[in-house]
């Protein structure tokens, strides 16, 4: 395995500067959930002159809606996905190469799960008190090379570690259940305005500087790049999460860019051109 200790320890200034920093786009999120619905329901009652009830029920729905959101965000994404547990025997490699960057890293080992598909997808999901979960394809398990697969999940236990999973876990399951209440373009909007393309990237770095091998990420984005779509076993709704979007390349679908699908990450071809300068 070419995994290396060099990658910074949780426990390192930089790590720890990070993860607050999610930390408090966590709690802005919240903040702005809470203060918004009591706003939009005290304008209303002020119309009926029932201001005070109206701030009343806007606070409790606001508070309710992102504490239940935030006690099971893994799950509410989990349950989006059909999937199942990694067995150890049928994807060795898989828990192999995992414990290895964790024991590099220091990060706790996540469960591992498979998606039932033959495109190269690859996902994490994380919230506050766990130790996080890494979803892989059956096709990337059994068709990724070592290397390039090595790199993949450096890729996203660094995202675990950072914290930023756990604020892109906690808003896209937000985003699901403002879906279910007929607010889906309130969840849109709250995506857009918290999570950061440049996550994606400072993961990419993060990776090649753990594993030490540059190339192996960019033959993995290459190789997800002109895998096949990904298809309902993975909802595009979870791709903030994604390593990457399969089958999408650095171009279009149906005349839209690649990263522009709600899916907050740099096209394909970038991160491919930066990896090959690394």
């Amino acid at each position: 395995m070419s995994t290396q200790p060099n990658a910074a320890s949780p426990t390192e200034p930089g790590a720890t500067d990070l993860a607050a920093h999610y930390r408090a786009r966590v709690r802005r999120t919240t903040i702005v959930m809470i203060v918004v619905p009591a706003v939009v329901l005290g304008l209303i009652g002020l119309a009926f002159g029932f201001v005070l009830p109206g701030v009343a029920v806007g606070l409790v729905a606001g508070v309710a809606l992102p504490y239940r959101v935030s006690r099971a965000s893994e799950q509410t994404v989990l349950s989006s996905l059909v999937s199942h547990p990694a067995d150890r025997a049928d994807h060795a490699r898989l828990f192999n190469l995992v414990g290895g960057l964790c024991l590099v890293s220091g990060a706790a080992h996540p469960d591992l799960r498979v998606v039932e598909s033959e495109s190269f997808l690859a996902l994490a999901v994380h919230e506050s008190g766990s130790a996080g979960t890494i979803v892989v394809s059956s096709g990337l398990a059994s068709g990724m090379g070592r290397v390039e697969m090595e790199a993949v999940l450096a890729h996203l236990v660094s995202r675990i570690r950072s914290g930023e999973i756990a604020l892109a876990t906690y808003v896209v399951a937000l985003g699901m259940v403002l879906s279910r209440l007929g607010l889906g373009a309130v969840g849109a909007r709250v995506r857009r305005a918290t999570l950061e393309e440049s996550a994606i990237l400072a993961a990419d770095l993060a990776a090649c500087r753990t594993t030490r091998y540059p190339p192996a990420l960019v033959s993995a984005l290459e190789q997800v790049s002109s895998s096949a779509p990904a298809d309902p076993g993975a909802p595009v709704v979870t791709a903030p999460l994604w390593f990457a979007i399969p089958g999408l390349g650095g171009a279009t679908t149906a005349g839209t860019p690649a990263h522009n699908i709600d899916a907050f990450q740099p096209p394909l071809a970038d991160r491919i051109a930066i990896g090959k300068d690394i």
